[in-house]
């Protein structure tokens, strides 16, 4: 997808390197881009590397203007039970691989490389301890780069629906948020032309916002502060809550996870929510509306603005039952009816 966007945006002819074998499907793209080439090769093995990328230099007549290292592997094992060879093999395609491309590129500082991190190596996930260490390293490598004069930059992504190791989620685990492909596509690309070292793409309805943070808060104990992050990425009060609902939404927000500022796109997840939380929130929900939300539609609507437009969507006059609510439930539904 993001050749695609490369080719067809900007033009640009493409060097397509995997360990996959040429099939059907790689054919079919090569015809579809035009000006791309796919190479069987491991990225991960830095003479080959440097052949692949010497011998299309060559033919083409021009250097590479950059990189962009997506490969990388998943495994599920908790960090007590990994040994320290699988938890290597596991980190290499990420690891070795941003290390070979750098190197590769090293006589051209002025070579953009770009490396897909995740949230998982800022915010931990425990059964994938060998994918949060490799990604925590893209992070921190992006930035040493940075230090010595090249141009690279890290991109924390939430995994991303039907694409790549998340084919087959149908939803990310609670505190991550689960990203369209044009939603991840236009976070790489505000983060490429960021310039910054270290980004966290987080993206809310149709909107991608890039966040570039110098540094994560911390707890005493040096853990990463979830729930002040979580701040930090909503904007803390940007966009005050308008209108009744996600006003009522905010306030179930604010008190049951002990916030002081909750903006109309804070996510409660990323604020620290956890499952039981959930179901206290929407409780209070009920209680102000006299509406009945099941708990799974706090993980598919997680910010104050998305949850407060499905409850609107629900308000049906037709189906409304008053007899069943306290006045200052009808008074509240009648007010998001007559709303504008």
């Amino acid at each position: 997808a993001w050749a695609r966007q490369l080719r067809h945006g900007l033009g640009a002819r493409l060097l397509l390197v995997g360990r996959r074998q040429r099939d059907a499907a790689v054919a079919s793209l090569e015809r579809e881009l035009g000006a791309a080439e796919y190479v069987t090769a491991d990225v991960t093995a830095p003479e080959a590397l440097r052949r692949v990328l010497a011998d299309a230099e060559a033919r083409h007549g021009r250097q590479l203007d950059g990189a962009f290292h997506f490969a990388g592997t998943l495994s599920s094992v908790p960090l007590m039970n990994e040994a320290p060879a699988p938890l290597v093999e596991g980190a290499a395609a990420h690891v070795l691989g941003a290390v070979a491309l750098a190197d590769a590129l090293r006589t051209r500082p002025e070579a953009q490389l770009v490396f897909a991190s995740s949230l998982m190596g800022t915010l931990g996930a425990g059964l994938h301890a060998g994918y949060c260490a490799a990604t925590g390293f893209l992070d921190r490598y992006a930035e040493a780069l940075v230090t010595e004069g090249r141009r690279a930059v890290s991109v924390a992504f939430s995994s991303v629906r039907d694409t790549g190791m998340a084919r087959g989620l149908t939803a990310s685990p609670p505190g991550y948020r689960m990203l369209e492909l044009p939603q991840a596509l236009a976070a790489l690309a505000l983060a490429v032309e960021s310039g910054e070292a270290r980004v966290l793409a987080d993206v809310d309805g149709a909107d991608a916002q890039v966040h570039v943070l110098e540094s994560l808060p911390r707890q005493a104990r040096g853990a990463v502060d979830r729930e002040a992050l979580g701040a930090m990425l909503s904007g803390g009060g940007a966009r005050t809550p308008a209108g009744p609902l996600e006003v009522v939404v905010a306030e179930a927000f604010r008190d049951v996870l002990g916030v002081d500022d909750v903006g109309a796109h804070a996510d409660f997840f990323t604020l620290g929510g956890s499952s039981l939380q959930a179901t206290r929130v929407l409780a209070r929900v009920q209680e102000r509306t006299g509406l009945r939300l099941p708990v799974t539609v706090l993980f598919e609507h997680a910010s104050v603005a998305r949850l407060a437009a499905h409850i609107r969507h629900l308000v049906d006059p037709e189906q409304l039952d008053v007899s069943l609510l306290t006045d200052a439930q009808v008074a509240l539904l009648l007010s998001v009816i007559q709303a504008p």
